[in-house]
């Protein structure tokens, strides 16, 4: 058969309807599969939203490392200073107590 030996008239309603049938079926699949990638855009979106958090969040993370690693090293200074501040003192006090 051929598209044009067919009419209004000679279209045979039991082959048309089978096919609008299958026709519908086939449409509401599509609404379906395009609903599910819609939450799928939605779902990478989201994804690639969190992983720039992430990013950031190590960044951040990495920053506050370096800062400690700074603050920890100007502590040791600072002990090692007063370590000789006290000797120093001590040392005073006993040339004081010499002197007395």
């Amino acid at each position: 058969l051929n598209y044009e030996s067919f009419t209004i008239d000679s279209v045979d309603k039991k082959l048309l309807q089978p096919l609008l049938k299958e026709n519908a079926k086939l449409m509401e699949k599509i609404k379906e599969l395009s609903v599910k990638i819609s939450n799928i855009e939605k779902y990478i979106e989201t994804y690639k939203d969190i992983q720039s958090q992430n990013e950031s969040l190590k960044s951040n993370i990495q920053a506050k490392e370096d800062e400690l690693d700074v603050l920890y090293n100007l502590i040791v200074k600072l002990n090692d200073e007063k370590e000789k501040l006290t000797q120093k003192i001590k040392s005073y006090e006993q040339s004081l107590e010499k002197l007395v």
